[in-house]
């Protein structure tokens, strides 16, 4: 089988896995410079003491990737660091970082850098393609060694190595795949999806295909998914012998969105087709969202035939999926209790476990408390055994920021999350608490982030535990404390038992912690030893080693504390010794490299591991900073000095809460304050995680946006790139791509940019009534991230302005007539600042005036939503 690019990709691509037959020879492990040309493979070679050696770090390379999987080999690709001379590449069957560099396979010994700072491709051979591969990678500078690179994986080959799933729907926007990236899944459920429409399909996903292929070089599968309920006859494109009477049910409101009749030939047939379409464009999987047919057994057909398709046509596996009465159903019902694991689904789904107060089914309008005191773990395990082998997947699901099925009091979420999370394990399923639907409500902003984080973590350092499960009843299974759940299985070698807290305080909404408790539980015979992991702390006290006895055929295990999940692995042949991985805060998003003297800037820090993301700041290394230095809040604004210090620049740390010790840091330059008149510079700086390259002086907002500076017809120009990324449905869907750049202190001002699409816009779910969201447009009077205007140019022929005043956007005034530039043509920008007024110009022409302005100073920026362009000629004039 063969790993080729998509189309137009070049070699940035999604990945399919290709298998060596069987009766392949296998061939010693080797490596080989695609680039530069010449080199000679290597052949592996135990991992040498001391080096990399320990000393003054250079520059770490943050962009190692998986390019292609095929027969042949793996290739590999990244980039030297400026002052690179030479690189050891290492292997493992485990994730790579610092603490296991040291036992990693050295892949050849230390290779010579033909050109640092340019790309490179290595090819590696001979390894085991049933396997999953971590790699990773170093640098020397004729000094010193770096610290190991980033790790990336060969994607899993079945779906038993996947031990992180996530369902995290559509993935594709800048902010969200930064935030993934942090998790690492292996399965990134619903990473792209279309409710209704085949807009995207339609022209071939490429902007989602661009962005998401950095998650598939990182080592994840990336799962589609269409809806099998509703879709739209008159704005889809139709399959062959689709008929839209036979296939379409009542209209949603006054259309163009219809119930889908689901089982009739028709329905079916377009199904079929758009999942194709998905799996063409370079997907691993589809789930059918709410396939609820009268007649279930038109999905087997329909599931069989995709299948057959993707290896006929691609010569690839895919993994399929219905949120269903057929291989899953809305949780709070639990009325797919019925499926035996005979259904045609790889894989099961159902909403993430919960209970609201004196509600047994809640409705996704319910607003009632969370009830923190079910268990249902029973429930669960039932569901779950009788499908085993096959993977149960539970997720959240929502669809604004007000009507969801989960908790409405964001506070309870941290406690909803670890309950829920703790009960599926302790079922024997997997949590994937992610993002549902392409919404603005994404884990940071719910504040479990680092819960969830934390759990992938967990889950990867204990992933044996979830092979070759057995559900049991022993004949002893006990708990000396009430308001514990327990929950025991068997696997070759061991017995596991999951103590689970269910003490939790529906008035306070905490959960109270048990301290001092004993468990006893049956076995055939004296352990070897027993191991407690749990995912409740941080550091070496995730994995215990508690006190025990032996007599009669029953071990007691002292459980010293119990937040909320204990796991107990009682080794009957040896004992458990997980790995466990180090906690790390990271800053997510790319940050500025240079803030003028008195201008604040937000930066966003997370702890990895824990069970809150709170990080502690400091500036130079005191804590909040001062007036000499900058100062820097609890949220992580940071706010410059009135004077460029000594030195020129300043090194914000952020330290976890939880873990002090475990920091990370930016080193951020300040600049003199930006005078009027400014030319704004178009230069090439920081590569982001897709390889683009940053323009320097400018910040992308909280990781809103791909953008890049490219070459224009009169000279560089910015790109925003990511034609999938935008805002919908009054900004509950999504946030629009946001660069910004000059001087807070700004008050009157005109400011000018030339601006030209590249490709034609997208419309959300292809429905004109929708065309409003699809904008290209200007903010000015920036003053920081929650405080700004924002003139839009809208593709319905309209112009709007819009405040964010302290988080919160809205409109302001009535919209104006003005054209929407098309693709290639150039429009330009004029916003002309004035005291309380604030006019947009076009080409010349006055398109609207709008007073009362209450912002009176701040920078400029460029904004994006569900368009592509560049931006060029941009220049800020006195007033």
């Amino acid at each position: 089988m063969d790993a080729s690019a998509q189309p137009g990709i070049g070699r940035r691509r999604f990945l399919t896995i290709a298998v060596v037959g069987a009766g392949a020879v296998a061939v010693p492990v080797g490596v080989a410079d695609a680039r530069p040309a010449g080199a000679e493979p290597a052949g592996a070679q135990p991992a040498r003491s001391g080096s990399p050696a320990a000393g003054q770090p250079v520059a770490t390379v943050t962009d190692l990737a998986v390019e292609s999987v095929t027969s042949a080999g793996i290739t590999l690709s990244w980039t030297a660091p400026a002052g690179a001379v030479r690189y050891e590449l290492r292997s493992a069957d485990r994730p790579i970082d610092a603490s296991t560099w040291p036992t990693a396979r050295r892949l050849g010994g230390p290779r010579p850098i033909g050109s640092a700072g340019a790309g490179h491709q290595l090819d590696v051979s001979g390894l085991d393609p049933g396997t999953r591969h971590w790699f990773a990678l170093a640098t020397h500078d004729g000094r010193h060694w770096s610290a190991p690179s980033n790790a990336p994986a060969t994607p899993p080959s079945r779906l038993d190595q996947v031990e992180v799933w996530l369902f995290e729907q559509n993935a594709s926007d800048a902010r969200n795949r930064r935030l993934t990236r942090v998790i690492a899944p292996d399965f990134v459920h619903r990473s792209a999806y279309e409710w209704v429409g085949t807009e995207y399909e339609d022209r071939g996903f490429p902007a989602v295909r661009q962005s998401l292929v950095r998650l598939a070089q990182d080592g994840a599968l990336l799962g589609a998914g269409v809806s099998a309920s509703y879709w739209e006859p008159e704005l889809e494109t139709l399959a062959p012998g689709v008929d839209p009477a036979e296939a379409s049910g009542d209209p949603l409101g006054n259309g163009p969105v219809y119930h889908l009749v689901s089982d009739t030939p028709s329905a079916v047939r377009q199904l079929v087709f758009k999942a194709e379409r998905q799996i063409a464009a370079g997907f691993d999987g589809v789930e059918f969202d709410e396939w609820y047919p009268t007649d279930t057994s038109v999905i087997a057909p329909a599931m069989r035939a995709i299948r057959q398709q993707a290896r006929q046509t691609h010569g690839r596996t895919v993994y399929l999926s219905a949120n269903s009465t057929y291989g899953g159903a809305d949780f709070p019902a639990l009325d797919g209790d019925t499926n035996t694991g005979a259904e045609a689904v790889d894989y099961y789904l159902r909403n993430y476990p919960f209970r609201l107060q004196g509600l047994d089914v809640p409705a996704a309008e319910s607003t009632a408390p969370f009830d923190g005191t079910a268990n249902l773990i029973p429930q669960l395990r039932s569901a779950i055994a009788k499908v085993a082998p096959k993977p149960f997947v539970f997720f959240i699901d929502y669809a604004t920021p007000t009507i969801f099925w989960g908790p409405h009091d964001f506070g309870s979420w941290p406690a909803f999350v670890r309950i829920a999370s703790a009960q599926i394990l302790a079922a024997g399923g997997f949590p994937a608490a992610g993002r549902s639907m392409y919404n603005v409500l994404d884990g940071l902003v719910r504040g479990v982030f680092t819960l969830e984080s934390n759990l992938a973590a967990f889950q990867r350092d204990t992933h044996e535990l979830r092979r070759e499960l057995r559900a049991i009843t022993p004949a002893t299974l006990d708990v000396s404390a009430p308001n514990v759940h327990l929950s025991a299985f068997d696997q070759p070698g061991r017995r596991i038992v999951h103590v689970v807290n269910g003490d939790f305080d529906n008035d306070t909404g905490s959960m109270r912690t048990q301290t001092d408790l004993t468990v006893t539980v049956s076995t055939d015979r004296r352990p070897a030893g027993v191991t407690l992991v749990t995912p409740d702390t941080v550091g070496p006290a995730r994995r215990q080693a508690p006190s025990w006895q032996y007599a009669s055929g029953r071990v007691t295990v002292r459980v010293p504390r119990l937040e909320y999940h204990d796991v107990l692995v009682i080794g009957l042949d040896r004992p458990y010794r997980p790995h466990l991985t180090p906690s790390r805060v990271v800053f997510p998003f790319p940050g500025p490299s240079a803030v003028p003297a008195g201008n604040s800037v937000h930066l966003v820090a997370v702890p990895t591991q824990g069970t809150g993301q709170q990080v502690r700041w400091s500036v130079d290394g005191r804590p909040g900073g001062d007036s000499r230095v900058g100062t820097v809040t609890a949220d992580g604004t940071y706010t410059a000095p009135a004077r460029v210090p000594a030195g020129g620049s300043v090194t914000i740390t952020a330290a976890s809460a939880a873990e002090p010790d475990v920091t990370a840091a930016v080193e951020v330059a300040i600049s003199d304050p930006v005078r009027l008149p400014w030319t704004a510079p178009i230069r090439a700086g920081a590569t982001t995680d897709l390889g683009h390259r940053l323009p320097t002086g400018w910040r992308i907002v909280e990781g809103r946006g791909d953008w890049d500076v490219t070459d224009g017809a009169h000279g560089p120009v910015i790109a925003n790139t990511n034609l999938s990324e935008g805002e919908s449905q009054g900004d509950t869907i999504g946030e629009p791509a946001l660069l910004v750049a000059g001087d807070q202190t700004w008050t009157d001002y005109r400011f000018t940019v030339t601006v030209s699409p590249t490709v034609a816009p997208v419309v959300w779910y292809s429905d004109p009534s929708y065309r409003q969201d699809t904008f290209v447009g200007v903010v000015a009077r920036f003053q920081d991230d929650a405080n700004y205007y924002e003139y839009r140019l809208c593709a319905d022929g309209n112009a709007r302005l819009f405040t964010k005043h302290d988080g919160t956007l809205t409109q302001v005034g009535a919209a104006a007539p003005a054209p929407f530039p098309q693709v290639g043509a150039a429009a330009t920008f004029l916003v002309h600042a004035a005291a309380d007024v604030l006019e947009l110009w076009l080409d010349g022409t006055l398109v609207r005036r709008d007073s009362g302005i209450a912002l009176r100073r701040g920078g400029i920026g460029l904004v994006s939503s569900l368009t592509q362009n560049t931006f060029g000629s941009i220049r800020v004039d006195p007033a």
